[in-house]
C-alpha cells in the first residue's frame, strides 16, 4: 500500500517532469514555437515558479521524513511499471496541455497540429527519457526510506499509567529487529508520590 508522502512525491516529481517534457519540445526543435503559441505559453510564467516551489516544499518534507526515521511502505512497485507509468502520465498530459492550448489561445493550430507537427512528436521520447528519471527517483526515495527505517532501533513499548501519572514499561521483553533482545534499566523507575 502507498503512503501519501509516495504520493505526494510521485505528484510533484510528474508536475516538474510535465513542465520539463513541455519546455525541451519547444527548445529541441528550431521554429517550434508555432503561430500564436507564445500567447498560449503565457501561463508557463506563473506554473513555473510554481512547480519550483512544490518540489521544494516535497523535498524539505521527505529530508524531515528520513530525519524522523519515517517507516517504509510495503508493497513497491518495479522499475519498470514506474516508469511505464511516469512515462504514459507525462505523454497524456503533454497531450491534454497541447489540446487545452490549442482551445484557449486565438490564432493557434489545432490540437493535432500542435501534438504532431513541428517536432510535436518528440514529446514522447522525451516523456520515456524523463519517465525513468522519475522512477529512478522515486525508486531510490523509497530505498532511502527503508534504509533508515530498518537502522532505527525498536521502540520501547510502555503504557501511560493514570493512576501514577507516569509512562511504566511495558511487561514483556523487547526484542530490536536484529533478535537480540534488549537490555532495559538494572532496575525499576522510582515511584513517584504525590506532591
Amino acid at each position: 500500500m502507498r503512503s501519501t508522502a509516495h504520493r505526494v512525491r510521485a505528484a510533484a516529481l510528474l508536475a516538474a517532469g510535465a513542465l520539463a517534457v513541455h519546455e525541451l519540445r519547444y527548445a529541441l526543435v528550431p521554429g517550434g514555437e508555432a503561430a500564436g503559441a507564445s500567447h498560449a505559453h503565457g501561463y508557463l510564467a506563473l506554473a513555473t515558479p510554481a512547480v519550483a516551489g512544490l518540489l521544494a516544499a516535497v523535498l524539505g518534507l521527505f529530508l524531515a521524513r528520513l530525519a524522523r526515521g519515517g517507516a517504509a511502505h510495503a508493497g513497491s512497485a518495479t522499475f519498470g511499471r514506474r516508469w511505464a507509468a511516469a512515462a504514459g502520465a507525462l505523454a497524456a498530459i503533454f497531450v491534454m496541455q497541447e489540446g487545452l492550448e490549442a482551445a484557449l489561445a486565438a490564432g493557434r493550430p489545432s490540437a493535432a497540429a500542435g501534438v504532431l507537427a513541428h517536432g510535436g512528436w518528440l514529446a514522447l521520447p522525451l516523456a520515456a527519457g524523463l519517465g525513468a528519471v522519475i522512477a529512478g527517483l522515486l525508486r531510490a526515495a523509497d530505498a532511502a526510506v527503508a534504509l533508515v527505517a530498518a537502522a532505527r532501533p525498536a521502540p520501547i513499548r510502555g503504557r501511560w499509567s493514570s493512576a501514577r501519572g507516569a509512562w511504566r514499561p511495558a511487561r514483556f521483553l523487547v526484542v530490536q529487529r536484529g533478535g537480540l533482545p534488549r537490555r532495559l534499566a538494572g532496575r525499576a523507575p522510582p515511584v513517584a508520590t504525590p506532591a
